[in-house]
């Protein structure tokens, strides 16, 4: 509870900011404050509820980019963040807080959330919007990397996850690659493990990004690839890593030798979901997005403006490219 005259103060700065337009500086010099102190008074006034912010929700609607890439990839929805800077950190700011949204407005009770991992997936977990629901149960769709740094994100984005929707996580606690098929079938006859990887099959909403396959993706500095498998793999057509298994532009899976080591949800799979959430931030993964997308392994995608346009910008490379080989 605040005394009047505090909130006095609020209620004239807002009306200042709000309905007037006047700028911070100005409204700080008026009143003899501060700035920062202005900033943080807006912010301690919608806290309290005494101003509600209402935006045209991006998520009901539908821009002509967004329209193009839902007819384009056969989409159920398409939605484009604006972003106002292209540095990484910043659209993956952006891109959580709408994914968070947008799973807050589609959750509900009984779900099963297939998630993947990485700085993408970590981004939304911490812009979740926390949501009263029952019986939800939280996957992993892959196993995990050697190195304790990316470990620790895997469970911190799980645990993010329990957290906002009140849900029980079901870990794959295993290697994402193993040294030889053998070995894989030889874990996937234990009945726990069969159990979780189910769970991933019948996971109603998955949510997935596409990495680079480079020399520095985080692959390779795990140890599963060295620098002469990355140029041998990338001469053959790998763009990028999908839930772990290596994908060409087109969405194919790439050296089927890895991928029968792999373990994870298969990517077939992920065709057949309520919501196949691909989720995109990143430039130097756009050839892996567009397979992706081509491969019609999401149904709904979310990505920022820029990441949207440089799709597009491949979709009429390829499209002219294949219209020439066509002649």
């Amino acid at each position: 509870m605040i005394n009047t005259d505090k909130e006095e103060l609020l209620i004239r700065i807002c009306r200042l900011y709000y309905e007037q337009n006047v700028s911070q500086d100005v409204i700080a010099k008026k009143f003899h404050l501060s700035r920062s102190y202005i900033s943080k008074l807006l912010k301690e006034a919608t806290q309290l509820g005494l101003v509600e912010i209402r935006i045209k929700d991006s998520l009901q609607g539908e821009s002509e980019l967004e329209t193009s890439l839902r007819n384009r990839f056969g989409l159920k929805k398409a939605i484009i963040v604006p972003v106002v800077t292209q540095q990484f950190e910043k659209k993956l700011d952006a891109i959580g807080t709408t994914v968070g949204r947008f799973l807050h407005n589609i959750l509900s009770d009984d779900d099963i959330i297939g998630i993947s991992w990485g700085l993408t997936l970590a981004a939304c977990a911490k812009r979740l919007i926390k949501k009263d629901l029952n019986n939800v149960k939280i996957i992993q769709l892959k196993g995990g990397l050697p190195h304790m740094e990316e470990f620790d994100r895997m469970n911190e984005i799980a645990r993010l996850f329990v957290e906002a929707y009140k849900a029980e996580a079901h870990f794959l606690p295993l290697p994402l690659i193993v040294d030889s098929a053998e070995i894989k079938n030889a874990i996937l006859q234990d009945r726990k493990i069969q159990s979780i990887l189910k769970l991933g099959v019948d996971a109603n909403i998955v949510l997935f990004a596409v990495g680079e396959f480079d020399v520095n993706s985080a692959l390779v500095r795990s140890g599963y690839f060295s620098h002469e498998d990355v140029e041998r793999l990338l001469a053959k057509g790998v763009v990028g890593d999908a839930c772990g298994r290596l994908i060409d532009i087109n969405g194919t899976i790439i050296a089927k030798e890895y991928d029968e080591r792999t373990i994870g949800i298969p990517l077939s799979q992920l065709k057949n979901k309520e919501y196949s959430i691909l989720i995109a931030a990143e430039s130097k993964s756009v050839k892996g997005v567009y397979g992706a997308l081509e491969a019609k392994y999401a149904n709904v995608f979310i990505a920022d403006e820029y990441t949207a346009k440089e799709i597009v910008k491949l979709d009429e490379k390829m499209r002219n490219s294949h219209g020439v080989n066509g002649e």
